[in-house]
C-alpha cells in the first residue's frame, strides 16, 4: 500500500510550476539520501534497519519522506534498494557456495584422520614385535645365570638350616641340664632362645629327626612345669620375717621360666596359689556357726586386709604383670559372695525376714561390703588402662625396647588363638580377666535379691511419716513466707531426697527401683490426703474464709508438688543402672497432683456459687411487673458485688496469677448459665421491669469484667476472659431483649437472637411477657410451623438472596444499634415486616438506665446484632 503522503505529494507536485518542480527534485533527492543514512545510523545505534525483525515498511518511509517536498528523491531511493538486493543476493550466493565447498573439506580431512590412525596402529604393534623379541634375546643370555642364582640360593638356605638345627640340638641339651639342675635363671633364657629357634623348624614337621626334637622339647618342657609347682607349693607357708632370700630368690627366677612357657601355664600356677591361699579362709570362715552372722561381716575383710599385708613381700616375688594381689582378691570376692548368698538365704526365711533387727543387720553388711568394694576399686581400678597400654605396646611394630618375651607372648597367643579357633583356653586369659575386672558389686550384688524387706520397712516408715505430717499440718500458712505452701510438702520432700539418698548409695538396681516404686505410692497417698482435706460445701454445712484459705494453700502445694515430682525422677534415672532407668515415669504423680489442683478449684467455684445463690433467688422473687420506671441497679446486684470484693481478693492473694485466671474462668461458665434459667424462672414481666433486669445484667457483666482484678495480680483483663465473659452474658441479654421485643415478629427475633435455645425456652418467653392463651396458642403454632423451614432455602429464591450485604449502623437516642448480617436467614416478606415493626419498636423506646451506668458498661443499654452467633 503506497502512503498517503506519497500520494499527496503526487497531486502536489502536478500542480507545481516546471522549473521549479526541477529544482525540487534535486533538492529532495539528497535530503532523501541524507535522511536514509541518518535514519540508518540511529536505528539500533550502527545497525541496518532491515536487519530489525519488527520494522513497519510505513514508518520507515513516511520517516524517510516526512514530507510531500521529498517524494522527489524517490526514484534515487529505489534504484539504491535495487542496487542492497542484488548486493544481498551475491552474499547469499557466495555463503552457499562456501557451506558447500566446506562440507567436502571437512569430509577429506576425516578421512585423512582416519588414515594417520591406521598408521599409528601399525607403528605400535611394530614396536610391540620387536619388544618381545627382545625380551626373548634377554632370557636366553640370562638363562644360565638365572641356574646358578637358583643353587646358591638353595646351598645358602641349607647351610643356614643346618647352622640353625646345631644350636637348637646344642641348646635342648643345655636346657635339659639346667632344667635336671633346676637353675631357672639360666633355663629361661636358654628355654627363650629354644622356643626361638623351634619356630623355624615350623615348615619341617614332617622330617623325622625335627619331630624327634620337638618331642624333646616338649618333654623339657614338662619337666619344668612338674619342677615349678613342686616349689611354688611351699610358697603359702613361707614367712616373710624369718625365711632368707635365699629361700625366695629361686622362686623369683621360676617366674622367669613361667614367662617363657606356654601363657596357660602361667595362669593354672596361679590359680592353685589362689586356691590354696583362699583354702585358709575356707577353715577360718564358713557359711554356718558364729562366724556365719551378718554382723560378723567386717571380719571378713579385716581378715584378708591382713593377709594382704602380711605376705606383701612374698607377692613381690612375681612379676607385676601377673597381678597377684588382684587375682587374689577376685578369687576373695568370688568365695565371699557364695558364703554370703548361703548366709542371706538361710538368715531371710520364715519369721527372721520380718524383724527389724535383721534388716539392720542386712544393711550394715551391705555398707561394709561397699566400703571393702571402694577400697578394692582405688587400689586396683587404675590398672585396666595400663593393661591395655601393654596390649597397645604388643602390637607395636616400631617397639624398639619390646622384649623377648613380650614378642614372644605376642605370638604365643596369636597362634593359641589359630589353634583354638580364636576361642580361649579355659584359664588363658585370667591374669588379663583380672586387669579388666572392676571390683563394684562382685560382692554386694548378692544382697540385692534380699533388699526387699527393707524396701516394705522404708514404706511403713513413709506412711507413718505421713499420717504424722497430715496430723500436725495446720493447714496455713505463715504471712512472712514467701512460698505459700503447706510444711508438710517440703519435708516429705526431704525425707524422700534422704532416703533416695541412702539408698543409692547402697544400691543402684533393683532395690532402689522398687524404692522408686514406694515413692510413686507416697506421693499419690499424699495427693488424695490433700483431697479428702478439700472442704466440700453442702446444705447443712457452708465454708468459712478459713477453709477458703485452706483449699487456695492446697492448690499450691499441689503445684509445688506436681513441679518437684519429674525433676525428683530425671534424678532416679541418671542413679540407676541399664534396664531400670529406662522405666522411670512421674507422668502419673503429675496428673495426680494436677487433679487435686483442678479438684480444688472447682470446690472454690461451687463455694462461691453457693454464696450467691441467695442473690439469684431474690432475682426470681422480684416482682418485676410492677416496676413501672427504670431506676439505678438492684439491692441484689449490690450484694453480689460486695461478696465478689470481699471473696475474689482473699483467692488472688493466696493462688498464682495462672490458677487464679482459671479459677475466674470456671466461675464465669458456672454462674452465667444460673443467671440464665433465674430470668427463666422469673413471673411476668412488664416493659420497664424488663429493661431494669437488662440495666442488672449489664452491671453485673461489668462486675465479673472486673474479677480479675480485685486482687490487685492483674493489672489487665485478659482478652480471652472477656470474650467469655461477653459471650456468656451476651446470652441472658439476648434474651431479656426478646422479652422487650414486641410481638409481631417475636418467633423472627427470638430465632434471631437465641439461635441455640431450646423450644421449651419460647414458650417461657411467651409466659414472661404476660400474653393470652389465645396469642401464645397462635405464635406456637406459627414457631411450629416455621421452625421445620428455618434454615432451608425456599423453591426458586436465588442464592444471591442468601447472602444479602450486612445494613449499616444505626445510631438512636437510646441505643447503639451494630450492622445486621442476615447472611445465614432467609429473609421472606413476613420475616422483613415484622423486623421493621421491631426497630420501629425500638426507635420509639424511651431512655433506660442513668448515664452513670451507661459509661460503666462502656456503651449503651441496649446492644442489639441481628445475625448467626451475635449477643
Amino acid at each position: 500500500k503506497r502512503p498517503l503522503c506519497v500520494t499527496r505529494a503526487h497531486r502536489h507536485s502536478a500542480a507545481q510550476p516546471p522549473f521549479r518542480n526541477s529544482f525540487n527534485t534535486a533538492s529532495s533527492s539528497m535530503a532523501a539520501i541524507s535522511a536514509a543514512v541518518d535514519l540508518k545510523s540511529s536505528m539500533n545505534g550502527t545497525a541496518d534497519p532491515f536487519d530489525d525483525p519488527e520494522l513497519d515498511p510505513v514508518d520507515f518511509v513516511n520517516r524517510i519522506f516526512p514530507s510531500e517536498q521529498q517524494l522527489s528523491g524517490l526514484e534515487p531511493m529505489l534504484q539504491n534498494l535495487r542496487l542492497r538486493i542484488r548486493r544481498v543476493d551475491g552474499d547469499i550466493l557466495d555463503a552457499v557456495r562456501q557451506q558447500s565447498s566446506s562440507g567436502h573439506r571437512a569430509k577429506q580431512d576425516l578421512d585423512h584422520a582416519k588414515t594417520a590412525i591406521q598408521d599409528l596402529f601399525s607403528r605400535i604393534r611394530d614396536i610391540q614385535a620387536k619388544a618381545e623379541q627382545s625380551e626373548l634375546m634377554v632370557q636366553e643370555i640370562c638363562r644360565d645365570i638365572k641356574k646358578l642364582d637358583y643353587a646358591k640360593r638353595n646351598l645358602t638356605a641349607t647351610i643356614t638350616v643346618l647352622r640353625r638345627l646345631a644350636m637348637l640340638v646344642s641348646a635342648v641339651d643345655q636346657l635339659e641340664s639346667m632344667a635336671s639342675k633346676r637353675r631357672y635363671k639360666e633355663a629361661a633364657n636358654m628355654l627363650e632362645a629354644v622356643n626361638q629357634l623351634s619356630t623355624h623348624f615350623d615348615s619341617f614337621h614332617t622330617i623325622p629327626k625335627i619331630c624327634e626334637m620337638r618331642g624333646k622339647i616338649d618333654t623339657i618342657k614338662l619337666m619344668l612345669r612338674s619342677s615349678l609347682f613342686k616349689d611354688f607349693e611351699g610358697l603359702a607357708h613361707i614367712d616373710p620375717e624369718r625365711d632368707s632370700s635365699a629361700i625366695t630368690a629361686p622362686l623369683a627366677d621360676a617366674c622367669l621360666v613361667v614367662d617363657v612357657l606356654e601363657p596357660h601355664v602361667r595362669d593354672e600356677l596361679l590359680g592353685e596359689i589362689c586356691n590354696k591361699e583362699m583354702t585358709a579362709y575356707g577353715q577360718v570362715f564358713s557359711t554356718t556357726g558364729e562366724v556365719a552372722r551378718l554382723d560378723r561381716t567386717e571380719r571378713r575383710y579385716a581378715w584378708f586386709k591382713r593377709q594382704l599385708r602380711s605376705k606383701e613381700e612374698v607377692w613381690q616375688l612375681f612379676p607385676n604383670s601377673w597381678r597377684v594381689p588382684q587375682m587374689l582378691c577376685m578369687y576373695f570376692c568370688k568365695i565371699t559372695r557364695a558364703h554370703l548368698s548361703q548366709i542371706l538365704d538361710d538368715n531371710t526365711t520364715g519369721a527372721a525376714a520380718a524383724a527389724g533387727g535383721n534388716i539392720q543387720a542386712i544393711l550394715l553388711a551391705l555398707h561394709k561390703t561397699l566400703e571393702f568394694e571402694q577400697e578394692l576399686e582405688e587400689r586396683f581400678g587404675g590398672q585396666d588402662a595400663h593393661h591395655q597400654e601393654e596390649e597397645a605396646g604388643d602390637d607395636d611394630p616400631e617397639l624398639s625396647e619390646a622384649t623377648a618375651a613380650s614378642v614372644r607372648g605376642k605370638y604365643e597367643r596369636l597362634r593359641q588363638g589359630d589353634e583354638t579357633g580364636g576361642k580361649s583356653l579355659p584359664m588363658a586369659g585370667a591374669v588379663a580377666a583380672a586387669a579388666r575386672a572392676s571390683f563394684k558389686g562382685s560382692i554386694s550384688s548378692c544382697f540385692e535379691p534380699h533388699l526387699k524387706a527393707y524396701v516394705d520397712l522404708e514404706e511403713r516408715s513413709f506412711y507413718e511419716l505421713l499420717d504424722e505430717l497430715v496430723a500436725n499440718e495446720t493447714w496455713t500458712v505463715e504471712e512472712n513466707r514467701d512460698a505459700k505452701v503447706l510444711g508438710m510438702a517440703p519435708e516429705l520432700f526431704l525425707n524422700i531426697k534422704k532416703v533416695y539418698k541412702r539408698c543409692s548409695q547402697l544400691t543402684r538396681r533393683e532395690t532402689l527401683f522398687l524404692l522408686y516404686q514406694v515413692f510413686q505410692k507416697v506421693l499419690r497417698t499424699f495427693a488424695q490426703k490433700m483431697v479428702a482435706k478439700v472442704p466440700t460445701p453442702t446444705a447443712g454445712m457452708k465454708p468459712t474464709d478459713k477453709d477458703v484459705c485452706t483449699i487456695c494453700f492446697i492448690v499450691n502445694t499441689a503445684e509445688y508438688c506436681r513441679e518437684t515430682v519429674q525433676p525428683l525422677g530425671d534424678s532416679i534415672a541418671r542413679v540407676l543402672d541399664k534396664p531400670f532407668s529406662d522405666n522411670i515415669d512421674m507422668s502419673a504423680e503429675e496428673d495426680e497432683f494436677s487433679g487435686v489442683i483442678t479438684r480444688s478449684l472447682q470446690v472454690l467455684v461451687q463455694i462461691m456459687d453457693a454464696r450467691l445463690e441467695e442473690q439469684l433467688a431474690s432475682l426470681v422473687k422480684m416482682s418485676w411487673s410492677t416496676i413501672e420506671a427504670v431506676g439505678d441497679q438492684s439491692q441484689y446486684v449490690s450484694t453480689i458485688s460486695s461478696i465478689l470484693n470481699n471473696f475474689v481478693p482473699q483467692i488472688a492473694g493466696i493462688i498464682n496469677s495462672t490458677y487464679f485466671c482459671f479459677f475466674c474462668e470456671k466461675f464465669i461458665a458456672s454462674i452465667v448459665p444460673k443467671v440464665y434459667q433465674s430470668i427463666l424462672k422469673c413471673r411476668r414481666f412488664s416493659e420497664a421491669g424488663a429493661q431494669q433486669l437488662l440495666l442488672d445484667s449489664v452491671a453485673m457483666k461489668q462486675l465479673l469484667l472486673d474479677m480479675p482484678t480485685l486482687g490487685g495480680v492483674l493489672t489487665s483483663v485478659p482478652q480471652s476472659y472477656t470474650k467469655m465473659v461477653n459471650r456468656e452474658m451476651g446470652k441472658a441479654e439476648a434474651l431479656l431483649r426478646v422479652i422487650m421485643s414486641p410481638v409481631e415478629g417475636l418467633c423472627d427475633t427470638f430465632r434471631a437472637l437465641l439461635p441455640d435455645s431450646p423450644p421449651s425456652d419460647f414458650k417461657t418467653v411467651l409466659d414472661l411477657k404476660g400474653l393470652k392463651k389465645s396469642e401464645q396458642s397462635a405464635l406456637t403454632e406459627e414457631w411450629s410451623r416455621r421452625s421445620g423451614v428455618a434454615t432451608r432455602q425456599p423453591a426458586g429464591m436465588p442464592k444471591s438472596a442468601m447472602n444479602m450485604p450486612s445494613m449499616p449502623t444505626m445510631s438512636m437516642p437510646t441505643m447503639s444499634m451494630p450492622s445486621m448480617s442476615m447472611s445465614s436467614m432467609t429473609m421472606s416478606s413476613m420475616r422483613a415486616d415484622a423486623l421493621k415493626s421491631k426497630l420501629n419498636f425500638m426507635r420509639a423506646a424511651p431512655d433506660a438506665g442513668t448515664a452513670d451506668d451507661k459509661a460503666k458498661s462502656g456503651s449503651s443499654i441496649f446492644n442489639w446484632s441481628i445475625g448467626p452467633g451475635s449477643t
